[in-house]
């Protein structure tokens, strides 16, 4: 079982550098981080999915939902400093 995480886990980390050589605009690169973000987190990955959500706010830096989605993960975290940067 542990090895299944572990596994998963680094695909999870592979996932953002494998899209940035992609031939794919931004806007489909962040919808797929976004599903992995998704996943990561329904896994209990939350510091893989604190670095997709840079990855992605990276590529979208205007979508304040991104922003949002980090700020509440940080708060799941507890990590409350990072959490409130995201707010402002």
């Amino acid at each position: 079982y542990a090895d299944d995480q572990d596994q998963a886990s680094k695909v999870f980390e592979k996932i953002p550098d494998v899209l940035l050589t992609a031939n794919v605009n931004n806007e489909v690169k962040s919808g797929i981080i976004y599903e992995a973000i998704l996943s990561s987190f329904e896994l209990g990955y939350f510091s893989q999915c604190a670095s997709l959500l840079k990855k992605a706010i990276a590529l979208r830096p205007r979508d304040a939902t991104l922003y949002s989605n980090l700020g509440i993960l940080y708060r799941i975290m507890r990590e409350y400093s990072a959490s409130s940067e995201m707010y402002q």
